[in-house]
């Protein structure tokens, strides 16, 4: 809040304005990071017109290879990239060069979304609608860049089994650092007591022939990184939205049939690899 007052202290009355609107939008969404530097051009303009007009105004928006065109009735009705532009006829109508079918969001659409819409449809810049459906801003596509890099620090952590930091690493203070780490671990922790259950339900078996005991790191390292394979694959698809918690039971069915299928190469590979480890002396089966 102090921060909010100083900087609207000094700024002027018409950016006071601008900042002000875009502080009422929620964080991580298309209103909070959207610009309200950029252009607007009338349909009923000529592209000589058009051209004339990005001259004059155009140096202090945040884009020109992105244009959007209004109606009359200040209506978003099209964009047009600069390109189109420039290789038109003079005297023709951006009306008649237009792209009708464009992409919008609206100011509560998350910024995720907002960023794969861009990557979907190689947008350089897309239009951000209020509940009316009037233009109020755009996103570039050098404002998501900074929104990836945000999303998948996101995704790291949680692979990790980290809470996301709000600041940088260097920047983050070590009991800031203790509390995005403790709770992953304690939470780990309790998982792996089913662990310590199995063991003790085979400590019978166990104790007649010991050389199991031998493998149970190895048992429980492939484990790991079967399910660590699992957590890569099923995180990177909900980033990239290849499915959705909608689909749980078809991926549960694919992550069956495939659990069973890598359990049994590598049950087969063990026998084998164990069995040669047995003759060649690295393991010993002592008295059985």
């Amino acid at each position: 809040a102090n921060l909010v007052t100083r900087v609207l202290r000094n700024v002027s009355k018409e950016r006071r304005t601008v900042i002000n609107k875009l502080l009422n939008y929620q964080e991580n969404t298309a209103g909070s990071i959207m610009t309200t530097e950029f252009l607007v051009l009338l349909d009923s303009l000529s592209a000589d017109e058009a051209i004339k007009q990005i001259r004059s105004v155009g140096k202090s928006k945040e884009t020109i290879y992105t244009l959007f065109i209004m109606d009359s009735k200040r209506n978003l009705v099209g964009t047009l990239d600069l390109d189109d532009l420039i290789f038109a006829n003079g005297d023709t109508k951006l009306n008649t060069i237009m792209n009708r079918d464009y992409v919008t969001v609206q100011v509560n659409t998350d910024q995720e979304e907002v960023a794969n819409l861009i990557k979907r449809y190689d947008l350089n810049a897309i239009a951000v609608l209020n509940n009316e459906s009037r233009l109020i801003g755009i996103i570039t596509v050098d404002d998501i860049v900074d929104v990836i890099e945000q999303e998948a620090t996101e995704d790291v952590a949680i692979l990790s089994h980290v809470a996301p930091l709000e600041d940088s690493y260097l920047e983050t203070s070590n009991l800031q650092m203790a509390k995005k780490c403790v709770p992953w671990i304690v939470v780990l922790l309790i998982l792996g007591t089913f662990s310590s259950m199995v063991l003790s339900i085979f400590q019978d078996k166990l104790a007649l022939v010991p050389v199991l005991a031998a493998f149970i790191p190895v048992l429980m390292d492939t484990g790991g990184n079967t399910g660590g394979q699992t957590i890569a694959l099923m995180i990177r698809g909900l980033a990239t939205k290849e499915f959705t918690p909608k689909d749980f039971w078809k991926i549960l069915k694919k992550e069956a049939l495939s659990a069973i299928i890598i359990s049994t190469c590598i049950a087969i590979f063990a026998f084998i690899w164990f069995t040669i480890e047995q003759y060649t002396g690295i393991v010993s089966l002592g008295d059985l």
